[in-house]
């Protein structure tokens, strides 16, 4: 820097005028955006509190997740990764409420690439689990329907079926309405 000063010593009274804007300038770029309001603070805070996974993937919903996370950290605000598995685990959708009791469970908290493993892990599982239900024929499905008559009601079934038959016979004619005219 001083070898700077040297060539541009010289020219300091001339230069001086210029100098000072761009000082001002530098200092008020620093001191709105090198300290973040408390504003910004809150908004990440808030993102973080309300994010669910919806349609995104996992990794989508993760990436996101850290994002927030990355930048809470960066502006010291982000206290302990246990808040933030809480978080992750409460956006997750109904499908996952099976692995949460085991992360929950756990004696030392989970780290953050961990429960990100576990979930995918988690979600192929449940694809599989998908493509297995749907590829079934339609035909299997409603064979392995259960049967809830035995095979005592169906004969007075039959029956009652019968009877109803005997007595449409007997019944007189019906007048025709208007509609069958």
């Amino acid at each position: 820097m001083q070898s700077l000063d040297l060539y541009l010593h010289p020219l300091s009274p001339l230069l001086l005028p210029l100098k000072l804007p761009v000082i001002y300038a530098w200092t008020a770029l620093a001191n709105t955006y090198a300290k973040p309001s408390r504003g910004h603070i809150m908004h990440l805070k808030g993102v973080l509190t309300n994010v669910t996974k919806g349609t995104q993937t996992v990794t989508e919903y993760m990436q996101h997740i850290k994002s927030v996370a990355d930048k809470l950290a960066m502006l010291d605000a982000l206290k302990n990764s246990k808040d933030l598995t809480v978080k992750i685990l409460k956006g997750l959708g109904d499908e996952f409420k099976d692995i949460s009791p085991d992360v929950r469970a756990r004696y030392t908290p989970i780290s953050f690439e961990e429960l990100h493993e576990k979930l995918i892990n988690f979600d192929a599982v449940l694809k599989q689990e998908d493509e297995k239900n749907q590829r079934l024929p339609i035909t299997a499905n409603y064979a392995a329907r259960p049967s809830f008559s035995s095979h005592h009601d169906n004969s007075s079934n039959h029956q009652n079926r019968s009877n109803q038959s005997a007595a449409a016979s007997n019944r007189p004619p019906s007048k025709p309405t208007d509609s069958q005219s």
